[in-house]
């Protein structure tokens, strides 16, 4: 399988990345926060999130890359070569978003760095995405991304691992995740969304644990 996949609009992705020597990425719930706002003011104009979870030494996504016209007011603002280049020439959808990772994962690198004087790598250089095939696809990785600290025994249950998304859909609070699609349109209603966690048999994925 190609674990690097193009971006292309209006398609579903499961991104993943995962820390050099499984070192913790995250050493407090600051960091945590900064990630997440960082993936925000790089990517958030570009990708609709729909599940997250971020674990010590890696993270997971499920978003969808927006529509053009969304992508290229969010490009004339950037002032990078990626940025120029998509909106010359309206095809280069895959290497903007790509550009925009390398900087939004450089910056919370970074970041790092200064605040922990680390030396070395932190992530693997090359993140993953696999766009998915349908909606039924789609569902399964928002369930697995959401199962990812169960896995790992950091937790037993749903919900108890602060960072990941899995919570923010039993709220009404604000949210960045694209919160009402999930549940209305891919579940049809929160009963049905909490009925296919609690039933469904998740595998582990050779996708993690590819170096």
């Amino acid at each position: 399988m190609d674990y690097w996949q193009d971006f292309e609009t209006s398609g579903y992705f499961h991104i993943y990345n995962k820390t050099v020597s499984g070192i913790k990425l995250y050493r407090d719930d600051d960091d945590y926060e900064l990630f997440l706002s960082k993936f925000d003011e790089y990517l958030g104009c570009c990708l609709k999130i729909y599940a997250y979870c971020l674990m010590p030494n890696h993270f997971h996504f499920l978003v969808r890359v927006r529509h053009l016209d969304e992508i290229l007011q969010f490009a004339a603002n950037q002032n990078t070569v990626k940025s120029q280049a998509l909106i010359i020439d309206q095809h280069s959808v895959n290497d903007f978003i790509i550009d925009q990772f390398k900087r939004f994962l450089s910056s919370y690198t970074l970041s790092y760095k200064n605040k922990y004087n680390h030396v070395g790598a932190v992530l693997m250089k090359r993140f993953k995405r696999i766009q998915g095939d349908g909606l039924v696809k789609s569902i399964y990785w928002l369930a697995y991304i959401h199962h990812n600290p169960i896995h790992h025994s950091y937790c037993k249950g749903y919900g108890e691992w602060k960072y990941c998304s899995y919570n923010a859909f039993l709220t009404t609070q604000n949210t960045k995740l694209s919160r009402d699609e999930v549940v209305n349109d891919w579940f049809g209603d929160l009963e049905s969304f909490l009925k296919y966690h609690n039933e469904i048999k998740i595998e582990l994925d050779p996708f993690e644990s590819l170096e």
